[in-house]
């Protein structure tokens, strides 16, 4: 092999100009290096640009220019274990924008809204099958509090401390949870319906709004007349109470000021309950 200098550029020769073998370490020890491998790729500076130190942002960036010829643009094939070490994060963009990321405490990010899970290549999904994507986790807290449904405003009490909302959102489907009293209560007339406000997500169902798209029976004790059964109706912020178990319209059975324990007491107007719905 002949060694042959240019200016500040040395190349390898092994007379045929196809291949360079080297035993041992190379070491490139200036600033702004480059390795540049070329394979015959057309109107490209190499098949590989591997430039080290590049700028205050990147400290090694590989590039492989674009070939119309080409189907992958990198391709890595082991018989072993493939790892990526990084004391931070991995981070995978496309055209320059972050897409995914894996950040040091394990956790995956996606980083376009609405993007997800596709399971787009599971076989023999249900006949009613209207989509594949998972794209949304959430849970958290939510107040749940007595609501005068007909005036459309809230109902002055005092709430027990172990008022409690929690809800859990995958994709579409949301589940709630709930538990409230009061210590006093300014209870409306008997002419205005009672509901819970405060739920997170509105339901989505496109259908009529008089007739209840969800409902479940409820745990409840010391009203002057219990609910039973609870609703939630399309595009409704806010959650229906009943008095019996088989109505099938918003205005069967519905809970209405005078079923509330009015006044000062201690540990009224009782509920608790579980509910899913979709958005």
């Amino acid at each position: 092999m002949t060694v042959k200098e240019d200016g500040i550029s040395f190349f390898f020769d092994d007379g045929t100009g196809d291949e360079l073998e080297v035993t041992g370490e190379v070491l490139i020890d200036r600033s702004n290096a480059e390795i540049n491998l070329k394979q015959g790729v057309t109107g490209t500076t190499g098949a590989i640009n591997w430039t080290f130190n590049t700028d205050s942002t990147n400290y090694v960036s590989i590039k492989m220019p674009y070939d119309t010829r080409a189907s992958t643009g990198f391709h890595i094939d082991s018989a072993y274990p493939i790892t990526i070490d990084s004391t931070t994060m991995t981070v995978f963009a496309i055209s320059g924008t972050e897409k995914l990321r894996l950040s040091s405490d394990g956790n995956l990010k996606i980083a376009t809204a609405g993007a997800g899970i596709d399971f787009s290549n599971q076989s023999s999904p249900a006949a009613g099958m209207t989509d594949e994507l998972l794209n949304r986790y959430e849970e958290g807290s939510w107040t749940p509090r007595f609501f005068n449904i007909t005036d459309d405003s809230a109902i002055t009490a005092t709430y027990y401390g172990e008022v409690k909302g929690y809800y859990t959102r995958i994709g579409r489907q949301v589940t709630l949870t709930c538990y409230l009293r009061t210590m006093a209560m300014t209870a409306p007339s008997s002419s205005k319906r009672v509901g819970i406000s405060g739920i997170p997500f509105n339901i989505g169902i496109s259908e009529t709004t008089n007739h209840p798209h969800t409902r479940t029976h409820v745990l409840a004790s010391d009203w002057s007349t219990d609910p039973v059964t609870i609703s939630i109706g399309q595009n409704e912020s806010f959650i229906r109470l009943f008095t019996g178990r088989a109505a099938s319209w918003i205005n069967v059975d519905p809970i209405t000021g005078n079923h509330l324990y009015d006044g000062t007491h201690s540990y009224k107007n009782q509920i608790s309950f579980v509910i899913t719905y979709h958005i």
